[in-house]
């Protein structure tokens, strides 16, 4: 009998992707879009590929992206990598960009390659590491775009990243800039704030 069918709600079956296969049972703690707070009685390494099976007809894969001593138990921050959860449409594309990592004036800039966009995100794929929560700068061919890095997991070149869209600069040489905005000249605002 898998271990799965005698769990409780609120609980869920988390399987490490490495030789082992560990598994352990864990407590929903929290969820939020994109990440899930379980408690464990073991602690989990941080950027451990996982799979977490909440019942038998729903498994979502990702990556340990935190875990930290909490009383007896140990919180594990999941993040999901499952494209089936998100609610938006997501289209394909294969365009170059340049990404500063960081809003500090002498931040270097990445080559990226972005690999889908919805109306709050873009996927890319980086060579490196980026931390989630932070603010950074997506620049491409036609646009500049401010935004929030969600999430951020080793994938088969490098790193597979999501952005969320904060604002949104369009190059139109045609624009006069709001001088009020202080919008660079060649460029025009589109303006998707967080809620």
């Amino acid at each position: 009998m898998p271990i799965s069918s005698g769990m409780n709600t609120g609980h869920v079956l988390l399987t490490l992707q490495d030789e082992a296969k560990q598994q352990f049972i864990c407590r929903i703690k929290r969820v939020v879009p994109g990440e899930v707070h379980f408690l464990s009685s073991e602690p989990v390494a941080m950027h451990s590929l996982a799979e977490a099976e909440f019942d038998e007809g729903c498994r979502v894969a990702g990556h340990i992206g935190g875990c930290l001593k909490l009383g007896d138990d140990y919180l594990l921050s999941f993040h999901c990598a499952d494209s089936e959860r998100r609610l938006e449409q997501r289209f394909p594309v294969n365009r170059p960009g340049w990404l500063l990592a960081s809003l500090e004036p002498n931040a270097p800039q990445i080559a990226v390659l972005l690999r889908d966009v919805s109306r709050h995100g873009i996927g890319l794929e980086v060579p490196e590491l980026l931390v989630a929560r932070s603010a950074v700068l997506l620049k491409t061919v036609d646009c500049l775009i401010f935004g929030t890095i969600q999430y951020c997991q080793p994938d088969t070149l490098g790193f597979k990243a999501g952005i969320h869209i904060d604002e949104i600069f369009f190059r139109d040489a045609d624009v006069h800039p709001d001088p009020e905005q202080n919008v660079p000249a060649g460029f025009a605002v589109r303006s998707k704030r967080i809620q």
